[in-house]
């Protein structure tokens, strides 16, 4: 059993990191013309992403930031588990 919560746990985070560093949205801000005041930041909060969004009317451009959205809210929450699996695996080692 704690083998098994060892394994949840190394693959939650190794997904978490994943996800988080593939949630980048650098790229897609930077063909908004309209981004002067968000530009050149090293990383994107996502009040920054909802203010691109907010000055885009491009479909395309507004559907892919949803879809980083997405990706950056799914990778923190597996990274927010991984203690989680890591208490589990504890207190179920024990026995």
């Amino acid at each position: 059993m704690n083998q098994t919560f060892s394994i949840l746990m190394s693959f939650s985070w190794i997904l978490g990191i994943v996800l988080t560093f593939l949630s980048n949205p650098s790229i897609i801000i930077s063909k908004i013309e309209t981004s002067e005041i968000i530009t050149d930041k090293p990383t994107y909060a996502f009040k920054h992403i909802r203010k691109a969004i907010s000055l885009t009317s491009d479909k395309k451009i507004i559907k892919k930031l949803n879809r980083k959205i997405l990706m950056r809210k799914i990778g923190f929450s597996f990274l927010i588990i991984t203690p989680i699996f890591f208490i589990l695996g504890a207190i179920f080692g024990q026995r």
